[in-house]
């Protein structure tokens, strides 16, 4: 193979990675946004005994992935019985340490959710170091406890 064959070859393998690259990235946005929306009816049904029935809205985030490309996920907006406002919505996929990342804000405080292998989970920095609670019903209403007051 002569030099010219080489550099063809390698330019041809460049296109190709930069193609595989670009299709993963977007794989990565389309599976995050589709946790987010099951996460997101599967806390619907939990919450609905402390929820404003009809407060609830679903809307879609705008966020930007790593080829700053804007993209949308699902995100929830209601109140509680009380007033209060939740929010619950994505701040992306990939982040360091996670598959992804949901916010929730219950007026001025915040909770965090991380997508990991095993699930969402509830990164808990309440105690002396940061732990990771496995998010069900019963641990979503100790964190929507704690940040009400």
């Amino acid at each position: 193979m002569n030099k010219m064959d080489e550099l063809a070859n390698k330019l041809e393998k460049k296109v190709e990675d930069e193609r595989q690259s670009k299709l993963s990235l977007l794989k990565g946005r389309f599976d995050f946004s589709e946790k987010v929306e099951s996460l997101l009816k599967e806390m619907r049904g939990w919450l609905a005994p402390v929820l404003d029935a009809g407060s609830v809205s679903m809307g879609k985030e705008k966020l930007q992935d790593a080829m700053e490309t804007e993209y949308e996920v699902p995100m929830l907006t209601a109140k509680l019985k009380d007033g209060t406002a939740v929010q619950i919505r994505p701040v992306g996929w990939n982040i360091i340490g996670s598959k992804g990342r949901v916010d929730i804000s219950v007026g001025e405080k915040n909770g965090v959710l991380v997508l990991k292998d095993d699930g969402w989970q509830i990164l808990d920095v309440g105690g002396v170091k940061e732990e990771l609670v496995l998010l069900n019903s019963d641990s979503l209403a100790d964190l929507i406890g704690r940040l009400v007051g």
